[in-house]
């Protein structure tokens, strides 16, 4: 903001002056070809400055960008991290360890609320409560698992664990194909 002020407050003041005619254009020509012919070492002085000023801008864009897309990869690594842990929980579901399904959704619910409130800026509103969402149907599960070192679980409390799991699986596989196609539009 402040070098594009910078490079064009000389203009405004110009314009001002041309405005209430304190100044004429003959006049600001005059002096330009003065200057020019007196010493062109000030012009060349001025267009590099210009120059300097331009390359100096591109190169902050640049450098926002490359953050931009340095976060986008982390919160990419982040959710992959997130789909593989729920696809584990999956599979030791399956074969009833539930010491480590409960271990396993524990972190997950941690990665899904890291995920949410690390990266706002770059998950909808929508995907954010998704993973928030997906984050407290693992620690159902969590709770769920710690439940059966006291007593075994019935079939019915096993489909609720099986169906809750597939919910944050879908939830979390949403928010990274978002993140993934949102990587693909900033490249």
């Amino acid at each position: 903001m402040w070098p594009a002020l910078i490079g064009v407050c000389p203009l405004i003041i110009l314009c001002i002056l041309l405005a209430f005619k304190i100044l004429t254009w003959d006049s600001v020509v005059s002096a330009v070809q003065r200057n020019v012919k007196d010493d062109p070492a000030s012009l060349w002085g001025l267009v590099i400055a210009i120059y300097v000023l331009v390359v100096a801008i591109g190169a902050k864009r640049a450098a926002e960008e490359a953050r931009e897309l340095g976060r986008q990869r982390n919160l990419i690594e982040e959710l992959e991290s997130a789909s593989k842990a729920v696809q584990e929980i999956g599979i030791f579901l399956m074969t009833d360890q539930w010491g480590v399904v409960h271990v396993k959704a524990m972190e997950l619910q941690s990665s899904c609320k890291t995920a949410a409130v690390r990266w706002p800026d770059q998950m909808s509103v929508d995907r954010r409560d998704d993973m928030l969402t997906a984050g407290l149907l693992v620690a159902s599960i969590a709770k769920e698992a710690s439940y059966s070192a006291i007593s075994p679980l019935t079939k019915g409390k096993r489909k609720m664990i099986s169906d809750v799991h597939l919910r944050a699986n879908d939830l979390i596989s949403g928010a990274l194909a978002d993140a993934r196609k949102q990587q693909e539009r900033s490249t």
